[in-house]
């Protein structure tokens, strides 16, 4: 009897020992989270990076607008066709009794968007001659025709050389100053008849 109460006791104690939680291991492991929520709260934050403002309102990060400006450039007045030729390019339409063409002409338009105020494009032409012609370019979007009659001293064997200078005299700023000279020049069909080019083979 003695001996089955000593054995009864020893294996309620084993069963107690291998059910029973390990205290310290359920400490530690209790305290681990705590350890980690310290740790992670003792790294700073990293710094936030300043926001854009709004664009368009005053001090805004992208409210960049480019000043007003002026910028003259020219084109042949008729684009199409051969240089030279009457009613092409720089050349001035026969009218008439006409056999060559009576001025030289060039189209002069703003690419930027502040009128130009008054502008002068004066016509060099072979032989020595000036002609000089202002006119008062109010609309950036709209294209001014600027002409001059060709003097007859500009004339040698049936062409007409010339030179065209817009804004002669640099009186207007520019935000770009290199695009306001152009040469050309006009043929006279009637010398071209009467002196046929020869190919020679």
């Amino acid at each position: 009897m003695f001996k089955n109460l000593v054995l009864a006791s020893a294996t309620a104690a084993l069963a107690l020992a291998v059910t029973a939680p390990d205290v310290d291991v359920v400490s530690e492991a209790a305290a681990q989270p705590v350890v980690q929520s310290a740790q992670f709260k003792a790294v700073p934050a990293k710094p936030t990076p300043p926001t854009r403002g709004p664009v368009g309102k005053p001090g805004a990060a992208d409210d960049v607008k480019a000043q007003p400006h002026v910028d003259l450039y020219g084109f042949p007045y008729y684009p199409l066709g051969v240089e030279g030729t009457p009613g092409k390019m720089y050349c001035m339409f026969l009218a008439g009794n006409d056999t060559r063409p009576r001025g030289a002409q060039i189209a002069v338009k703003n690419k930027g968007d502040k009128p130009a105020g008054e502008v002068t494009v004066q016509f060099q032409f072979s032989g020595g001659k000036k002609i000089s012609q202002t006119q008062t370019m109010t609309n950036p979007a709209w294209k001014y025709m600027f002409e001059a009659h060709i003097p007859d001293s500009a004339w040698v064997n049936g062409k007409a050389s010339f030179v065209m200078v817009i804004d002669h005299g640099n009186k207007v700023a520019e935000s770009n100053e290199k695009n306001n000279v152009y040469s050309s020049f006009c043929l006279d069909p009637e010398h071209e008849r009467s002196n046929p080019q020869r190919t020679v083979n």
